[in-house]
């Protein structure tokens, strides 16, 4: 287990669903308490590499050409550099790290969704995160109907590669969560979508958030 005096909470969940809004609205509020936040993402982060890394995975231009199993060691290449040279400093230095997505997300998107399967997904899962668990993980849940919609142009002029898929996959990325959110339900917090009630939802989070905190 790995000992650090910050705290790392992860935001899961299926495209559209409104992750990227909850993360800038608890940035504000533990800001507004005094404290250090550090905001980040996967896959990217504010690491030259992972910005490379980040455009080969998301890029329509290299559709043809990604299959699953490459798409998964990209992932891991990103969360390694990512945890090691970005995270865990970071945590060490007592920050508290928001990430959007983490591994989680590789667990839904190319283990069930991309038929990979768990066991592969989940070592690699674990070596790629240096032994590094979220202290807490939010699971933004929304079925694909709900948010597909919502997903605009990103900055290749076009649905980035990830978000093209297809519905059905849209649809088992959701099962995935549900299910891991009943498997590791103390470190996995469902909040259910609600549409156009963003502070409604951050409400919830910040309860727990506030719990997080008061327990250290």
């Amino acid at each position: 287990m790995i000992n650090y005096k910050g705290k790392f909470i992860t935001f899961e969940g299926n495209d559209g669903c409104g992750k990227s809004t909850q993360l800038k609205l608890l940035a504000e509020y533990l800001q507004a308490r005094g404290l250090d936040v550090l905001l980040t993402k996967e896959p990217g982060g504010t690491l030259p590499s992972c910005t490379i890394i980040r455009d080969l995975l998301q890029n329509p231009d290299y559709k043809d050409q990604m299959t699953t199993m490459a798409e998964l060691f990209l992932f891991e290449a990103n969360r390694s550099i990512h945890t090691m040279r970005l995270i865990l400093p970071s945590l060490e230095q007592g920050k508290i790290v928001l990430c959007d997505r983490y591994y989680d997300s590789s667990t839904a998107y190319q283990g069930i969704a991309g038929n990979l399967g768990l066991d592969l997904v989940m070592m690699l899962n674990r070596l790629a995160s240096h032994g590094l668990i979220p202290d807490l993980t939010f699971y933004i849940d929304a079925i694909p109907e709900e948010t597909l919609d919502k997903i605009g142009i990103t900055e290749f002029g076009r649905l980035d590669r990830l978000e093209s898929k297809p519905k059905e996959e849209h649809q088992r990325r959701v099962d995935c969560f549900r299910a891991l959110s009943l498997l590791e339900p103390n470190r996995i917090r469902l909040i259910r979508y609600i549409p156009n009630k963003p502070e409604e939802m951050q409400r919830q989070i910040r309860a727990y958030i506030d719990k997080l905190l008061s327990n250290n």
